[in-house]
């Protein structure tokens, strides 16, 4: 590829569910190597040119797992995914002419392809911003997609569905690329009037769907696009790839 790339691993939360107190989430072993390392790994693959990683809880034992060529910066409080992405300003503000791929610090399954597809899809398609998205007969509590026309005009989170909402098939996977000149403009507009008082960064679909081209980038629903929750799901993960 040859425009220039920039990611951003979204690895500040506490990951309370893997019930480990003493290791953030993202720095939990899998597959013999801390689940972050797997996304950095798969990021060489695609040459990007800064690899940022938001730390936070327990940042000290994150940082250390990091190869010496990741950027890292902090999350001070648990406000939320946009909250998260503001603290990358001031190491990707200047690079104007670029794209940001933003990546969940727990989903170590993610492969070159599908993040190569999509950068290439996001300027092919000339959009804006690229929203990774699934269709599942049952699409339980993820995100769901709300489009006008082809356009996706917004994300709604799960636990702010009304019925109709609900009833989408489409779901976000939480993975996407932005033209990096117009995210901060966007992360700056979000707000927290939410359930959950958060600043949920799905809400730059909603402002910058108002005057750009916002669509998807559709995947299968299989393992690699599974966030890891809890060790359950982390054993189920390994299982699943050691019995191929």
């Amino acid at each position: 590829m040859n425009y220039k790339i920039n990611a951003v691993i979204l690895a500040g939360g506490k990951g309370t569910r893997m019930n480990n107190p003493e290791l953030p989430k993202c720095a939990t072993p899998f597959l013999g190597k801390p689940i972050i390392n797997h996304i950095i790994d798969t990021l060489h693959e695609v040459k990007v040119n800064k690899i940022v990683v938001v730390v936070g809880y327990k940042k000290e034992k994150l940082i250390e797992v990091l190869p010496e060529d990741c950027i890292h910066v902090t999350q001070e409080n648990q406000l939320g995914t946009a909250d998260a992405m503001m603290t990358t300003k001031n190491v990707l503000i200047d690079d104007k002419d670029s794209i940001t791929l933003i990546i969940p610090g727990d989903m170590p399954l993610i492969t070159k392809e599908m993040v190569a597809n999509m950068v290439d899809a996001h300027i092919k398609n000339g959009n804006v911003l690229t929203v990774m998205t699934s269709i599942l007969d049952d699409p339980m509590m993820y995100g769901r997609i709300v489009r006008k026309g082809k356009n996706i005009s917004r994300i709604v989170e799960y636990k702010d569905c009304n019925k109709e909402e609900k009833k989408i098939k489409e779901i976000n996977v939480g993975v996407y690329a932005v033209d990096n000149q117009l995210l901060f403009d966007a992360l700056s507009k979000v707000n927290n009037n939410n359930k959950q008082h958060e600043y949920y960064l799905t809400d730059i679909v909603a402002i910058l769907g108002e005057e750009y081209k916002v669509d998807s980038y559709v995947v299968k629903n299989d393992c690699h696009v599974v966030g890891i929750n809890d060790m359950v799901t982390l054993k189920e993960l390994e299982n699943s790839i050691l019995n191929k």
